[in-house]
């Protein structure tokens, strides 16, 4: 059986919805945050997308989602 080695994280980087930071993360996570907002209109046009229906082809039926702002798709 191979022996048990520890393991060192030097660092970190992340960006989460509400949090740039681990420690913002850390924040929104003591903090039960919630960051599920509503599909942003610069993001895609959710009436295009959505259906209440999940059995519709091509649609989706969620409205909410967790955005990073300043995100630009291209």
């Amino acid at each position: 059986m191979a022996e048990a080695q520890d393991v060192v994280i030097v660092g970190i980087g992340c960006r989460f919805p509400g949090a740039n930071s681990v420690h913002e993360f850390w924040r929104l996570l003591k903090n039960g945050e919630n960051h599920v907002i509503e599909v942003p209109p610069d993001r895609w046009n959710i009436e295009t997308f959505y259906d209440a229906d999940p059995s519709t082809p091509g649609k989706m039926y969620v409205r909410q989602g967790g955005f990073i702002p300043g995100y630009a798709s291209e």
